[in-house]
């Protein structure tokens, strides 16, 4: 999570995507970073600069991946697996 300035002068929460987290949710969707890639229409590099930091993670790329991982728990719920992967 992140803050910016608005153009009033007031802070506000940007709710930005880790790469922590676009690597879980890929793992969790049981997704290749080739098929990640192929899903988004972008390259594999692309995928591996995003889950490394080296360059942030657009929006548009953190709602489809968010509504893909939606998409799959509406399919099929993997609790096991996600208490597994959250767990610090």
């Amino acid at each position: 999570m992140s803050f910016a300035i608005d153009g009033l002068g007031h802070h506000v929460v940007q709710d930005i995507m880790t790469k922590k987290e676009f690597k879980l949710l890929r793992g969790l969707l049981g997704l290749s970073q080739g098929k990640l890639a192929k899903e988004l229409g972008v390259t594999i590099r692309t995928i591996t600069r995003w889950e490394r930091g080296e360059f942030a993670i657009p929006r548009i790329a953190e709602l489809a991946i968010r509504n893909l991982f939606r998409e799959t728990l509406k399919e099929t719920t993997p609790w096991e697996k996600i208490k597994k992967e959250l767990v610090l």
